[in-house]
């Protein structure tokens, strides 16, 4: 089963899409109620967001900056001694933090410090994953390519400080 959400209503407009399968909308017309139902801001601040959508190809430009830092983040990872797994969509990434890139063993500790890194020199980033190993990159869709690699600087220097900094933790196993 495919769906798709996103929040649509800008900032602070409650208003988001859900895009299905047709045999999957078992709800009657009318069904579906909710709090935000029909705010008319809200309607007329995710109306335009579709518009720039469209009118500005953000689709497009979104795969072709997403292909470009998922590039720079496999780069990243083939220095690492701890980054097991870089996957991505879009603008959507996922650096996963291992103590062994062998066993794949899972290195919250490292995707911890990363974060704390990235968030001393400026970039904001998540951590997730059932093991609280992976650093999370969103960015927002109208991102450029400049705020893009100066954020992929930042990462980067994160990283290689967060790995100089555990390198003499007892529970690495290098």
């Amino acid at each position: 089963i495919i769906t798709m959400s996103k929040g649509v209503g800008g900032m602070g407009f409650p208003l988001s899409l859900i895009i299905y399968k047709k045999e999957l909308d078992m709800w009657e017309s009318g069904t579906h109620i909710g709090t935000f139902r029909g705010n008319q801001l809200a309607m007329a601040a995710g109306t335009a967001a579709l518009q720039f959508v469209k009118n500005y190809n953000v689709g497009e430009y979104v795969q072709k900056l997403g292909q470009q830092m998922l590039s720079r983040l496999r780069i990243i990872e083939s220095k690492s001694s701890y980054i097991g797994e870089v996957r991505g969509i879009g603008l959507m990434f996922g650096i996963e933090y291992v103590n062994d890139k062998n066993t794949k063993e899972p290195f919250a500790e490292m995707a911890k410090e990363v974060k704390k890194k990235c968030y001393e020199n400026g970039l904001i980033v998540e951590t997730g994953g059932y093991y609280n190993n992976v650093v999370r990159f969103l960015p927002p869709l109208i991102t450029t390519s400049t705020i893009a690699e100066n954020g992929l600087d930042i990462f980067e220097r994160a990283n290689e400080l967060a790995e100089q900094s555990l390198a003499g933790t007892p529970n690495l196993r290098h």
